[in-house]
């Protein structure tokens, strides 16, 4: 019986045809066929507003729609690779942390529904802030600048509602023997951080020729945390209040944000050296892992201050 060529010729021809096709990521994200697809190019190739950084000069991610930007979270390396699983995955992990962290377990002492809430308060606006950053780099490659200039946008918001969520448990134990002076110095925090949201939604300063002024607003809502510290260094002392009260582990939290948008708003390192850390390393990325750490060092504080709070104050 003779061998029956034309099914194996058919076959053959179907495959050479798949081999020779374009790669659908590849024509999601340009709305071109190529035999040989390109999905990363160089600064030159995109749009003004999907650019950040002018020494990121490789790795960006053509022009596409949502499809193609969260497809490409996953599906291949670009220059936003880094910046968005630095924050995606540390947003998931406090989310975790909102839903399972018990403040009673954290000290000896008799803790109430507050204490949850403020708890719950810190990791609420530290998943929203690490989300919204990973959403917001995750769109830097959107075809649209109105949807860039919104996740935009929404990544400050994501700072603020973070600076807000941190004072929460930063005044409430720091003043927990003391309502009038806690209330005082919350209307405080809120209305300076509502100046700074009308001012920072706005598209005129997201551009990368307001970043000094972006990090100085940034920089100076935390800032203003000194004020409570040095009120609690008078009234408590030093020993109470850097040790007992924990203090210095709110210092870190403080000085490892700080030293991140430095190096953020100057571009360090890749200023240097422009191209070498268009993928790793670079000062986005470095921000980003400072304000991981960050956090965990405020929630290190939060964990002494409720202790000393319901078991060292004088109301305890």
């Amino acid at each position: 019986m003779p061998f029956p060529i034309q099914p194996f010729l058919s076959l053959t021809l179907q495959l050479k045809r798949w081999k020779m096709a374009p790669s659908p990521t590849y024509k999601q994200a340009t709305g071109r066929q190529q035999s040989h697809p390109k999905l990363t190019v160089t600064l030159k190739d995109v749009p003004s507003w999907h650019c950040d950084n002018v020494y990121i000069l490789t790795g960006y991610r053509r022009p596409q729609d949502w499809r193609g930007c969260v497809h490409s979270i996953y599906a291949y390396v670009h220059n936003e690779t880094g910046n968005i699983h630095t924050h995606l995955w540390p947003g998931v992990l406090s989310l975790y942390f909102m839903v399972t962290v018990n403040p009673s377990q954290l000290t000896s002492g008799r803790t109430t529904w507050v204490d949850s809430a403020v708890f719950s308060i810190f990791f609420a606006s530290a998943t929203f802030c690490l989300l919204s950053s990973a959403a917001w780099h995750t769109a830097t490659a959107h075809k649209s600048p109105e949807v860039c200039s919104r996740c935009n946008a929404l990544d400050y918001v994501g700072i603020i509602v973070l600076t807000v969520g941190s004072f929460c448990p930063l005044l409430y134990y720091g003043f927990f023997c003391e309502p009038e002076t806690l209330s005082l110095y919350s209307s405080i925090v809120l209305s300076l951080n509502a100046a700074a949201a009308f001012v920072i939604i706005d598209p005129e300063y997201a551009k990368p020729t307001h970043i000094a002024l972006r990090t100085t607003i940034f920089i100076g809502l935390g800032a203003f945390s000194v004020i409570p510290v040095l009120h609690w260094l008078v009234v408590h002392g030093p020993a109470t209040t850097l040790t007992a009260m924990g203090v210095r582990w709110f210092i870190l939290s403080g000085s490892t944000y700080i030293g991140g948008a430095l190096l953020y708003a100057n571009r360090i390192p890749e200023c240097f050296h422009p191209g070498t850390y268009d993928y790793l390393l670079n000062s986005h990325q470095i921000l980003h892992v400072c304000v991981v750490m960050a956090v965990y060092f405020h929630y290190k504080f939060m964990s002494v201050a409720l202790d000393y709070s319901h078991t060292q104050s004088r109301c305890a």
